[in-house]
């Protein structure tokens, strides 16, 4: 695993692949393993074996926030907004705290041009992780979308001033 991670890191992915393909012949029950194996796959574009990776993680351990959160992004990549939104959802059911949950689930609501959820999501998100200007700029920007000038001048405010 931790050389795996080293070359993901690197960005080789099919080199870390092929090593937690290996590594999970011996242990299918690897939770960790198949998530970054479902990362390493996203990462060269095999979509649908990146679901299956994902999928076969979420069998041995159904409450991983982190392998929803990763589901999650493949459905995105692969245009599937209904199931990448339901796997937001659900992560921040497993893990309410989870800032980058919510981070994502506001950014699918905003694609979906659904402005007032994104709202909540990223007011949430500013909740978890104050100090970070990204959800106050993204809670701006979908502010001016609602027509709600005060707020969202405010909240660009904010996240100019945390950018410093």
């Amino acid at each position: 695993m931790v050389r795996a991670n080293e070359l993901f890191n690197q960005k080789r992915y099919q080199d870390a692949a092929d090593l937690l393909e290996q590594a999970l012949q011996d242990d299918p029950t690897r939770t960790e393993a198949w998530t970054n194996l479902g990362n390493a796959y996203e990462k060269l574009d095999r979509l649908a074996d990146a679901e299956r990776a994902h999928k076969k993680g979420l069998e041995s351990c159904p409450d991983d926030h982190l392998t929803w959160l990763n589901l999650g992004v493949a459905y995105g990549r692969m245009g599937r907004d209904s199931d990448e939104k339901a796997c937001y959802d659900k992560c921040i059911q497993l893990k309410p705290d989870f800032y980058g949950g919510w981070m994502k689930l506001g950014l699918v609501h905003r694609k979906a041009g659904d402005h007032a959820q994104a709202v909540s999501a990223f007011k949430r998100a500013t909740e978890l992780a104050p100090t970070n200007p990204t959800p106050w700029m993204l809670l701006s920007e979908d502010y001016h979308h609602l027509g709600q000038v005060a707020l969202s001048q405010q909240a660009f405010v904010r996240g100019k001033q945390l950018r410093r």
